[in-house]
């Protein structure tokens, strides 16, 4: 029995011996004749001309978004994203309005636990505040619950809130509403925003180029800017496969508005787009891609 032992622990030793030895062969050969791997680029910047107003990502080294900048001239909004486990991410927002009337900032935060199933959102859990003069005006609870459709595309987002009765929450009294997205072909065609009422207060749709194949910049609307950067990501379901040309926006209380988007591209890459607002000049953006392997 000892002699069967010693042998089959011999086994083991050299197996282990040529399984190094077959790893240091992979190595050498890798080095002398390196293969190209395909790259995977992202978005680093989106600023305009102007450079007063700008979106800013940076990524960890497995191409996790971990920071996001969106600033204009008179707000900058600042987002970290923390990656708890591959389920959680917890997001960490802060908006804030630089000097109020001429005299203080207005500063809004949330604290977001954003919780996903196979890498796709499933529903988020948050706190926002508003503080002003150093004291807190506003605290919600909110709550995000996603569903998608067969085709993996966003299909309703219900919103849940509730407010602050002294120390702790109204939970018997939260307001509850329900977002809709709609599809056609593989392209988001309208949204409607509820915003807490029982008809869409904000309407948006949708048109688009014969250009596919090539990822959107303009993000779809969620109410929520720390969101972005995830859409982006495949977080949030799949992304329209055309590429966005116009953006109509409807609010029953306010006038109707149209977005459109001219674009220039390197490869199958945007470069630059214009943006053309009804009532307001065009902007030219530049977009920044990074690589990485």
């Amino acid at each position: 029995m000892l002699y069967i032992i010693i042998t089959l622990t011999n086994i083991k030793v050299a197996m282990k011996k040529l399984y190094y030895l077959l790893i240091s062969l992979i190595f050498v050969s890798c080095g002398n004749d390196e293969p190209e791997y395909e790259t995977f680029m992202q978005i680093a910047s989106i600023t305009n001309e102007g450079e007063y107003i700008s979106q800013q990502f940076s990524y960890d080294s497995y191409g996790r978004v971990v920071t996001y900048r969106s600033m204009y001239p008179t707000e900058t909004v600042s987002v970290e994203y923390e990656y708890v486990s591959d389920n959680l991410i917890k997001i960490t927002t802060q908006d804030i309005n630089f000097d109020r009337n001429g005299i203080y900032d207005l500063v809004r935060t949330y604290q977001d636990n954003l919780h996903l199933e196979n890498g796709r959102a499933t529903y988020c859990e948050g706190i926002f505040c508003q503080i002003e003069q150093d004291k807190t005006s506003i605290e919600k609870k909110y709550r995000h619950d996603f569903s998608y459709t067969s085709s993996n595309h966003l299909n309703v987002v219900m919103w849940t809130e509730w407010n602050k009765e002294g120390y702790s929450w109204a939970e018997d009294t939260h307001w509850t509403w329900e977002n809709f997205y709609y599809w056609d072909n593989g392209n988001l065609v309208k949204v409607e925003d509820f915003n807490g009422n029982s008809y869409p207060s904000v309407t948006y749709t949708f048109n688009y180029t014969d250009v596919t194949g090539v990822q959107n910049i303009v993000p779809i609307p969620m109410g929520r800017l720390q969101y972005i950067p995830l859409q982006f990501k495949g977080i949030f379901g799949a992304q329209s496969v055309g590429l966005i040309s116009e953006v109509h926006r409807d609010a029953p209380l306010n006038k109707a508005t149209s977005t459109s988007y001219r674009y220039e591209f390197s490869g199958r890459r945007i470069s630059k787009y214009k943006e053309s607002y009804d009532d307001r000049m065009t902007e030219t953006f530049s977009i920044i891609w990074t690589k990485r392997i």
